[in-house]
């Protein structure tokens, strides 16, 4: 177990001439920096380097992502941190969409203020300098 790595789910639902999509990826933070690992065949959507200083920043580098292949993102869904206790089964413990954002008819400033929030509540959020 490595306690000082925390570990979150990230689901983004996406829509491509007409076809739907869900991928997920893991977001992982340690020592104050976000990276995240994924399955995808664009390396772009697969993992996403270590570095990122918030969750904002990383989504919206997916979002970015997603629309370089043309890619509409319509629901992002961040779950809860994956705990280090043993267990089962990981779905016995983690909540995979504990928060559910819905792109469609909010602005990306809208969503962002959401992502915000959430990373706020998770610690994962850059401190805010006053």
């Amino acid at each position: 177990s490595m306690p000082d790595i925390e570990r979150l789910p990230i689901i983004f639902n996406s829509e491509i001439n007409g076809h739907r999509y869900g991928h997920i990826v893991l977001a992982v933070r340690y020592n104050g920096k976000i990276g995240a690992i994924g399955l995808s065949r664009r390396p772009e959507l697969m993992y996403k380097n270590w570095g990122f200083e918030g969750l904002t920043e990383l989504i919206l580098d997916y979002k970015n992502s997603y629309e370089r292949w043309q890619h509409k993102l319509n629901k992002i869904k961040v779950g809860t941190l994956i705990p280090h206790e043993g267990c089962q089964r990981v779905s016995d413990v983690v909540d995979w969409a504990h928060t559910v954002i819905s792109l469609k008819n909010q602005t990306w400033e809208e969503v962002e203020a959401q992502l915000h929030k959430k990373g706020r509540l998770l610690r994962w959020e850059p401190s805010l300098v006053t």
